[in-house]
Formats: C-alpha cells, sequence, structure tokens
C-alpha cells in the first residue's frame, strides 16, 4: 500500500482503506463525506522528521498509518475499541435530538 501526496496532504485509494476499517470500499467516500470517518494527520519532529501519523476512526476501529513523505506506508496498526468506550466513544455515540441540543 503506498499513499499518494497531494497539495492538501496524503489520498488513500479506497480499496486500500475500506478493508481497515471493515466497510465496503463503496461506503467510503460517503461516509468521508457526512463525517462519519473521523480523519487525523500529524507531523513528525526531530527523530520522527520526514513522517506523518494518519489516523482513521469508524465504528470502533481505529487504523493509524506512519507514512514517509512519498507516501510509503512505514507502519501501520489497527486496535478495535467496543462502541461507546474509550476516549473517542462520543465519536460512536448517536448525535442528541435537536430539541435536547438547544
Amino acid at each position: 500500500m503506498k499513499l499518494e501526496p497531494g497539495e492538501n496532504g496524503f489520498v488513500i485509494d479506497v480499496n486500500d482503506l475500506a478493508p481497515l476499517l471493515e466497510i465496503a470500499p463503496d461506503e467510503v467516500q460517503d461516509l468521508m463525506r457526512n463525517k462519519k470517518i473521523f480523519t487525523q494527520s500529524e507531523t513528525g519532529i526531530n527523530e520522527h522528521a520526514g513522517t506523518q501519523r494518519l489516523t482513521f476512526r469508524y465504528n470502533g476501529i481505529s487504523v493509524r498509518l506512519t507514512v514517509d513523505d512519498n507516501g510509503r506506508v512505514l507502519k501501520r496498526s489497527k486496535t478495535k475499541v467496543p462502541r461507546g468506550t474509550g476516549l473517542y466513544s462520543f465519536l460512536d455515540a448517536p448525535a442528541a435530538p435537536k430539541d435536547e441540543r438547544e
């Protein structure tokens, strides 16, 4: 797997990301567009200079890819967290009805 460096960061092919998140490739774009897949990018400093750590979270699955400046994957990890638990449990929680948010 290799990510493509782009103008606004790295681009990952849906056929590479989907199986990591245990979803179908045709679901990825819609889930990302609707902010159901959480994404985060971190730039390495000091001894990690020249690398980026990209995180994708969906439905209790967290995937982290560490890539070099050319998009070559140096390290990959995948963690499953039961829904409603852990640091990012708010991402799995359904939104409150509108009248409860006002």
